[in-house]
């Protein structure tokens, strides 16, 4: 196995909660380069959800991983050199507190050719795109894959409606007895094997809210809404195959839009896969009917290994 940096080797921050983000609590104005104030909480709280959770992992799990952190231009850069799924090397939250230039991205890529890792996603808002992307992407040869939709709700112009839960299911935060169960539904749901599951317990509970919804004693659902500020992030959500289209996960989502709303946030967001043609994408639906709206389109970009 490929020797990697690991956070209990040399400490990662992580987001910081004193960054000032642009556009104050709501104004749409931001310095040229940098995404104005509901985008740049959109994207920072994705990254803050994701930082969570990787550096959430077990020491075990870590070196097992190949797990490797670093802070670029304000951004989230994670590794997992040793990751079958190829999901949790990404690079995102920019475009928050710096620009994207040339030479950030060419460290971005420069940390991954270090890493191990044999493929990277790297997540940028189409608004913090520099005019130059397609000469920067072609020159590292970043691939640009599938979008996701990147939604928001704004509790402050809205705060009345929030969607009712889901009768016939029991929702509820997780209690310490049952987070690994929860911690297995949740992955499983996404098709990853038990060595994941140290991400969803030994995450920071004062920023990732972890909810679950029970059918009796058995969880049957899982998901997680990660709190920064006045911002709050829908963050990873999954249901056992069998016990699909039964309300569970828009049950779930009206639990975490309350708690967010409990804890004085402004902005929720969340993001899911945008729809090709001839494809429906439930989540998507689940998150419109919750009151977010689409705030933008957000190219995927895949580096490869050479």
């Amino acid at each position: 196995m490929t020797s990697h940096a690991h956070p209990e080797d040399q400490p990662h921050p992580g987001p910081d909660a004193g960054d000032q983000l642009p556009g104050g609590t709501g104004a749409t104005e931001a310095a040229p380069g940098l995404l104005d104030g509901p985008a740049a909480r959109a994207e920072r709280i994705e990254a803050v959800g994701l930082h969570a959770f990787v550096t959430g992992l077990s020491a075990e799990a870590r070196r097992g991983l190949g797990m490797s952190a670093t802070r670029l231009g304000g951004a989230e850069v994670l590794a997992l050199a040793d990751d079958p799924t190829h999901y949790w090397s990404k690079a995102l939250g920019f475009g928050v507190t710096e620009p994207v230039t040339p030479e950030l991205i060419t460290e971005v890529v420069r940390f991954y050719e270090r890493s191990g890792a044999q493929q990277a996603t790297i997540q940028i808002a189409p608004a913090a795109l520099p005019e130059d992307w397609p000469a920067i992407a072609g020159e590292l040869g970043l691939e640009q894959r599938p979008s996701w939709v990147k939604l928001q709700r704004d509790l402050a112009a809205a705060p009345a409606g929030l969607p009712a839960p889901t009768a016939g299911l029991r929702v509820a935060p997780v209690a310490e007895a049952d987070l690994a169960a929860w911690a297995r539904v949740l992955f499983s749901g996404f098709g990853m094997p038990p060595a994941y599951d140290s991400m969803g317990t030994g995450v920071d509970p004062t920023v990732c809210h972890r909810w679950a919804a029970w059918d009796g004693d058995r969880i049957v659902a899982g998901a997680t809404v990660v709190i920064d500020g006045d911002a709050a992030g829908m963050f990873g959500a999954a249901t056992l195959p069998g016990d699909r289209r039964r309300g569970a996960q828009s049950a779930l989502l009206a639990a975490r839009l309350y708690d967010a709303a409990g804890a004085g946030v402004r902005w929720v967001s969340a993001e899911t896969g945008a729809e090709a043609a001839g494809q429906r994408n439930p989540s998507l639906h689940n998150l419109r009917r919750a009151g977010l709206v689409d705030l933008y389109e957000r190219p995927n970009w895949l580096w490869r290994a050479r």
